[in-house]
């Protein structure tokens, strides 16, 4: 199985360099398929590593500035080292090198039953 993450995710504002539109994760909609960068969720440099998640889908719309509870398959694994996404990380959300959002790992499941 993937194994997956919760997070507590926040998107920035769109007037703070955020989405323009909400974030929607119905059944049905495209999958959200972001990266996440570990580290300090202020930090706007565009550095770091790159990981790849899918967000899964859910009844979720999350607008600019809104904060949620979401799911993460870390789909690229075990070819992406993804050890450090363990509850406490904090991490940046990343579409290309525009920084959209942050967050905290809530949990982690290895078995991707999250």
């Amino acid at each position: 199985m993937t194994p997956a993450i919760e997070a507590e995710l926040t998107l920035l504002k769109t007037e703070d360099g955020g989405r323009a539109v909400p974030l929607r994760l119905e059944p049905g909609s495209p999958f959200y398929m972001p990266h996440l960068v570990i580290g300090d969720p202020k930090r706007t440099s565009p550095s770091g590593t790159l990981l790849g998640v899918a967000f899964r889908r859910a009844p979720l719309n999350l607008a600019p500035g809104d904060t949620a509870t979401v799911r993460m398959d870390l789909m690229y694994h075990p070819e992406v080292d993804y050890r450090e996404l363990t509850p406490g990380a904090t991490f940046t959300v990343r579409e290309g090198p525009k920084i959209v959002g942050h967050g905290r790992v809530l949990k982690r499941e290895d078995s991707g039953a999250l």
